[in-house]
């Protein structure tokens, strides 16, 4: 289970793109697209709107494991804590402290 949503900063941690941050613009469960990330070059044909065809630049996807959450440039581990009034949310430490990222929907796990 991911915690990683649409609009959450990433830090890559893996791969040829290692470093680089991003805002994840799409998630479908083990891959995520991130925006500037895994940018490739696709050849589109002659269509009525571009009649000479065209080469556009598309974000692929990556596999999930690859990225971390990103909190001021740096990557930070969630888990889930249950709040005083039963809901649940994710924090990460930062220091001694601990800070809370966002809370849970209720159909999240």
């Amino acid at each position: 289970m991911s915690y990683i949503i649409k609009g959450d900063k990433v830090l890559v941690i893996a791969g040829n793109h290692k470093g680089l941050t991003g805002e994840v613009l799409k998630n479908d469960g083990k891959r995520i697209v991130v925006q500037g990330i895994n940018v490739r070059k696709k050849h589109t044909k002659p269509t009525q709107e571009n009649p000479k065809g065209a080469i556009i630049q598309i974000e692929c996807p990556i596999n999930l494991s690859n990225v971390s959450l990103c909190v001021d440039g740096k990557p930070a581990k969630l888990y889930t804590k249950v709040d005083g009034n039963g809901s649940k949310a994710l924090y990460y430490k930062e220091g001694d402290k601990e800070t809370c990222h966002r809370t849970l929907k209720k159909g999240q796990k």
